[in-house]
């Protein structure tokens, strides 16, 4: 199990921590959607960026042992879709900053509304939808093609 760093949408001024720890199963690369529990409800938040490594040397270094933890699981991973790039999130957190939000609060809100309310298969199902509507069906074609001269 590893520790990851997820931005959800929550106000700055609610007192929450801007990157919330749950507990996965694998590895997530940063800029991926991943759907938490969040109180008694399910959010879908931002993994983030987060030295964990680093956090725990620290703690080593000054004689302190890590506080044991019990994180919550996160729910999925929505790996249907690719991670925001590094760049969107760099910029992502200089809007946060520049205008005293949380990370979650400015990720998200930029995100189409949509990503919130599906989960990883409804996600997977919209996209094959489209993608089938959007190219040609090739099991009908010919597989001749016209000569261009």
């Amino acid at each position: 199990m590893t520790r990851v760093a997820i931005a959800i949408d929550a106000p700055q001024y609610a007192g929450m921590s801007s990157l919330l720890t749950y507990e996965s199963e694998q590895a997530l690369v940063p800029g991926t959607l991943a759907r938490v529990p969040l109180g008694r409800r399910e959010v879908t938040g931002l993994v983030w960026d987060a030295d964990f490594a680093a956090v725990d040397a620290a703690a080593a270094e000054q004689g302190e042992a890590a506080p044991p933890m019990v994180l919550r699981p996160i729910i999925e991973a929505i790996v249907a879709l690719p991670p925001l790039p590094a760049d969107w999130r760099a910029l992502v957190e200089f809007t946060a900053r520049y205008y005293q939000r949380s990370l979650g609060e400015v990720a998200l809100a930029v995100l189409p509304p949509e990503l919130r309310k599906l989960d990883d298969t409804a996600i997977s199902k919209r996209i094959k939808r489209k993608r089938d509507h959007l190219l040609p069906d090739a099991v009908g074609a010919s597989a001749e093609r016209p000569s261009l001269t």
